[in-house]
């Protein structure tokens, strides 16, 4: 940062991005503390989100955001214009990425349903994170990375669907993003 710069800028694209870029680092430093892996998932979660978000968005908020009472009868402009919206819940917006309505006819679709209960350890984990009780708690690296590995393929099925290119990324900066969920699997090995 310059001595000139007074803002950093924040938009919907580089918080996905910039979050990736994150899960990378932590995932590098390992050493000599294994303790960056609360980081790596803590980045990993806001990723995910953000990339949902990004798919589920499109051209407006309607898909994003959690319907109010007062939004009966509304009209989707003024649903859009509200001053205080709520975003869904991260689960809310992980169900509607396996959702053909929303996804436009490619919703992400997890047979087994091994990436979907990781998913939700994921944000299980995180919310006791960043909700931190008091407690002794001990955390299984090979889980977490687990989580972590699913928590990816997710991201790079929504990184390939047509609304990211229609709407946020030429097909270059959807490269260099799967190049970041590479790298971010390639690490994840190393452990």
């Amino acid at each position: 940062m310059t001595k000139h710069e007074y803002f950093f800028r924040v938009t919907e694209v580089t918080e996905a991005t910039n979050a990736l870029k994150m899960l990378v680092r932590f995932l590098s430093e390992k050493e000599p503390d294994s303790y960056n892996l609360k980081w790596a998932l803590l980045t990993t979660h806001n990723a995910l989100q953000a990339f949902m978000v990004l798919v589920l968005r499109g051209s407006s908020n309607l898909d994003i955001i959690e319907f109010k009472k007062e939004y009966a009868g509304a009209n989707a402009q003024e649903i859009c214009f509200d001053p205080n919206p709520k975003m869904l819940s991260f689960d809310d917006l992980f169900h509607k990425c396996k959702e053909t309505k929303h996804m436009l006819g490619n919703p992400f679709i997890d047979k087994s349903g091994t990436i979907t209960a990781n998913i939700r350890n994921l944000n299980c984990a995180r919310t006791n994170f960043v909700h931190y009780l008091p407690k002794a708690w001990s955390i299984g690296i090979e889980g977490l990375l687990l989580v972590i590995k699913d928590a990816l393929k997710v991201i790079e099925f929504l990184i390939d669907h047509q609304r990211i290119t229609v709407y946020y990324c030429s097909d270059e900066q959807k490269v260099d993003l799967k190049k970041l969920v590479t790298t971010a699997n390639e690490l994840i090995e190393t452990y």
